[in-house]
């Protein structure tokens, strides 16, 4: 589960880890309207191909600009087709994976906005991200085991989760600067959010 890291820790790679956790196994009988909106992801896959999708949970990061602008011709529809199909889900206003996509959607849009003040930001500090050593964050501890199901969160999980990530960010910031840990956060952020609303409904 915490093979795939970024920043020497997979700190913005929960998201990804979770999502391919849950959808082991699933299938169309399973009727559970928790993870309906994870089918869109199988759903829209033909719009996408391995080399033109926008990733932020493994590195490399992507420093070309060029690169960077052909990635998101091909996710952002990708990413529309996830939220369209999310839209025909139970409850889906009140799922926890549709908030993750539109947080994660709402990233992809800053990063591929020429205009936007957070792709100035990103460019700039990408490279350094990419420079951070793998094992950097050993002394963050093992990252918590991943719920397979929100009903699963724990008081547990939650606060080792928190630790964990907080850690990740103070390396981020000792190694590449405060402006670093804005793009890290930023791009972190679809995967804080969601594992906090997860936990939040949590009665501590």
């Amino acid at each position: 589960m915490s093979s795939l890291k970024l920043f020497g820790c997979p700190l913005l790679s929960l998201c990804c880890l979770w999502i391919c956790y849950s959808t082991q196994g699933l299938s169309a009988a399973d009727g559970m309207d928790e993870k309906c909106p994870l089918f869109g992801t199988m759903a829209c896959a033909d719009l996408i191909s391995e080399g033109n999708i926008l990733r932020f949970h493994n590195k490399p990061l992507v420093e070309n600009e060029e690169t960077l602008e052909k990635q998101c011709e091909s996710t952002l529809p990708y990413m529309k087709c996830v939220m369209d199909f999310s839209v025909g889900c139970p409850n889906y206003t009140e799922n926890i994976y549709y908030q993750m996509f539109i947080d994660q959607r709402s990233t992809f849009l800053k990063v591929c906005d020429k205009d936007n003040d957070f792709r100035r930001s990103y460019l700039e500090g990408v490279k350094c991200l990419n420079e951070l050593p793998e094992g950097q964050n050993d002394e963050c501890g093992n990252l918590p085991r991943f719920p397979a199901s929100l009903k699963d969160f724990t008081q547990e999980f939650c606060s080792a989760l928190r630790e964990y990530l907080q850690c990740g960010i103070e390396k981020v910031e000792e190694k590449c600067g405060s402006e670093a840990v804005l793009v890290a956060k930023e791009i972190a952020s679809f995967n804080f959010n969601g594992f906090e609303r997860g936990c939040s409904k949590l009665q501590f």
